[in-house]
């Protein structure tokens, strides 16, 4: 296998294998996060950054990475998904369950749901109800299980319903992240 630099057009180089009669080629970026992505991947690096530092809106977002508002509501999800799937991969939800430790639901509207691991640790952080946390205010109440997930659905019906909506937009730069569900594969050339 070699890598053959990229030729006119192309971003990057493909990998070619080196038997003579076969010289078979596939993309560099093949089986990788970045495989059918119409981005490129200085931006996805610099979205997944601005993703896990909360950095601006969906308007500056599309105003910052020249992508359309769907695109972003894919890479977004497509981070948040990354994220799960390491955290079922590597068992942290036994590390929720510990006293002392709370397990955050939510936050797709600004409201986000706290289970705590004992009642104690409940009753303790009511007692910071009120208090200001990066200048906002925080406003705790108790709620049930169903009401959490009646929240989190509608917003995801919300997040979904707007992002079919700005489909009609211009599809310059456009894509559909790849499924992260999907172990990183490498690279085969059928037939060598």
């Amino acid at each position: 296998m070699i890598v053959r630099k990229p030729k006119n057009g192309e971003r990057y180089g493909r990998w070619r294998c080196n038997i003579s009669k076969c010289r078979k080629e596939k993309s560099f970026l093949a089986g990788t996060f970045f495989s059918g992505s119409h981005v490129t991947t200085k931006k996805v690096f610099a979205m997944a950054y601005w993703w896990t530092m909360k950095y601006g809106g969906e308007e500056d977002w599309v105003r910052e990475f020249g992508v359309a508002s769907h695109t972003v509501v894919d890479w977004r999800n497509s981070f948040r998904d990354v994220c799960a799937q390491y955290l079922e991969t590597n068992n942290i939800k036994k590390e929720i369950e510990e006293p002392g430790s709370v397990n955050i639901v939510g936050g797709h509207l600004g409201d986000a749901f706290i289970g705590f691991a004992s009642d104690e640790d409940a009753r303790l952080a009511m007692l910071l109800d009120g208090r200001l946390l990066h200048n906002s205010k925080i406003r705790l109440m108790l709620s049930s299980k169903r009401e959490m997930e009646q929240v989190i659905s509608s917003a995801q019906a919300f997040a979904g319903k707007g992002a079919s909506m700005n489909q009609t937009e211009n599809n310059q730069n456009t894509f559909s992240p790849p499924d992260p569900s999907q172990k990183e594969s490498t690279v085969k050339l059928e037939g060598c």
